[in-house]
């Protein structure tokens, strides 16, 4: 009876501390709404420092507005120093909350990193059936749906937030495009636009205004993300070839495994492709990497072929790359991914790239049930000899796929449509398509 009450004063003062956090945050709306009344366990994943936590304090704004108690309501970060690695701490919280905040039968209960306390799936199951209303979040590959405990299967439903979109953005720098005519406004989102391809979307990042201590945010947030989310929850011990491994892939356009074989022995640095992929593996669950397949209907060629890599944020990349730290157009691309990304269905559309055989590339191939739907390039900067390849390139594609339409985000300042024999090329302004995505991307699916 002393180790319960001795929990549950502990529990006690870590309720009171983050839920004055959590209700007094000054919390700056995203683009992406949690379900107020869900019938399964609410995950929220992505990539670490990405601003899951306040999405969660926003929540909490939309429960209050519907109308629900304050006193139903319970924030708690089990990364909170005070609280220890024993299932306790999770089986004494709702005695604690009735004992000393409220009789409420039905909570909702707003968990961070909960994924740390031994048997923290079988305690949510458990709360999930007696109708509480549950949230959980962080960074963790455990969090990932396809690592979801089996206790949770099929009980669970998964938002992966991103890194701020350029709407988003904006939002944060307290710039409004919602009013007036957004073509007066060009030069001043164009300017914007340049800041978000160089430094990126971390919310923190975007709050700060000098320009080294973003970058030097940065290398805070890639060590963070390395040492925490890939080495500590993979149990890497050669942090040496990770660190080697993780920035050789963040500098490449392309991924392959003998490549970096190749290149790592070349360095005189003794590994496996074995490891390499164990390693890679591990990289992608942390979120700050993704890897598309060149589109094939041959299984065989998807996994011979190089995989391009995207990072999760463009500005966490060039802040790492030196062959990304000065190229627009490449920031460009990565950026345009992510925001593909954040408006496809994963369970229906894939993203892929495609190559003709004759060396034309397009950035990226839309799929709806493994069936090319759109197809899209990016390019900063449209010189002739640039317009020609990528038209070329769209053109290779739409007749062996049966499309009529292509896609080309460029730095232009004009949105116009080119006809090419039976084919349409539509041109898009860069500051249109990131002020505008979910309506292009209505019309690009």
């Amino acid at each position: 009876m002393v180790i319960e009450i001795s929990i549950r004063s502990v529990l006690y003062d870590v309720i009171s501390f983050w839920r004055d956090i959590a209700f007094s945050a000054d919390v700056i709306r995203r683009e992406v709404s949690l379900d107020t009344a869900p019938r399964d366990i609410v995950v929220v994943s992505g990539v670490r420092r990405s601003g899951k936590t306040y999405l969660l304090f926003q929540l909490i704004r939309d429960l209050l507005e519907n109308g629900v108690d304050e006193n139903q309501i319970y924030y708690v970060n089990y990364e909170d120093e005070r609280i220890i690695c024993e299932t306790r701490f999770l089986t004494e919280l709702i005695p604690t909350i009735r004992e000393y905040f409220t009789p409420h039968n039905k909570l909702y209960l707003l968990l961070d990193e909960v994924h740390r306390i031994p048997g923290w799936a079988e305690w949510l199951n458990r709360q999930r059936e007696r109708g509480h209303f549950l949230y959980i979040s962080g960074s963790t590959l455990y969090l990932q749906p396809h690592k979801i405990p089996k206790t949770l299967r099929g009980r669970t439903r998964t938002y992966t937030l991103y890194p701020l979109s350029f709407r988003e953005f904006l939002k944060f720098k307290k710039f409004k495009i919602d009013t007036g005519c957004i073509e007066e406004k060009r030069s001043i989102i164009m300017s914007h636009i340049h800041e978000y391809l160089q430094f990126g979307g971390f919310p923190e990042v975007v709050s700060i205004s000098n320009k080294n201590y973003k970058i030097a945010k940065l290398h805070e947030y890639f060590r963070a993300i390395m040492y925490r989310d890939i080495i500590e929850a993979n149990n890497i011990e050669n942090e040496f070839l990770l660190e080697i491994i993780l920035k050789l892939i963040m500098n490449s356009t392309y991924f392959g495994s003998t490549k970096l074989y190749n290149t790592l022995k070349s360095m005189g640095i003794k590994t496996s492709k074995t490891t390499i992929l164990s390693y890679k593996k591990a990289i992608e669950s942390s979120y700050m990497l993704v890897q598309i397949d060149i589109f094939s209907y041959k299984i065989k060629d998807r996994l011979q072929y190089p995989k391009k890599v995207y990072c999760i944020d463009q500005g966490l990349r060039r802040a790492i790359s030196p062959a990304y730290s000065r190229s627009e157009s490449k920031a460009l691309e990565n950026a345009v991914f992510i925001e593909i990304l954040r408006h496809i269905n994963p369970a229906t559309n894939e993203v892929c790239y495609y190559k003709s055989q004759d060396g034309y590339e397009v950035d990226f191939v839309i799929l709806r049930s493994f069936k090319p739907i759109c197809l899209i390039q990016v390019t900063y900067e449209l010189s002739e000899k640039v317009v020609k390849r990528e038209e070329r390139a769209l053109i290779k594609a739409m007749n062996e796929f049966g499309l009529r339409n292509g896609y080309i985000i460029a730095n232009i300042d004009y949105e116009t449509t080119k006809n090419i024999g039976s084919k349409k090329i539509h041109y898009i302004p860069i500051w249109k398509f990131f002020t505008e995505t979910k309506e292009y991307m209505k019309h690009l699916q």
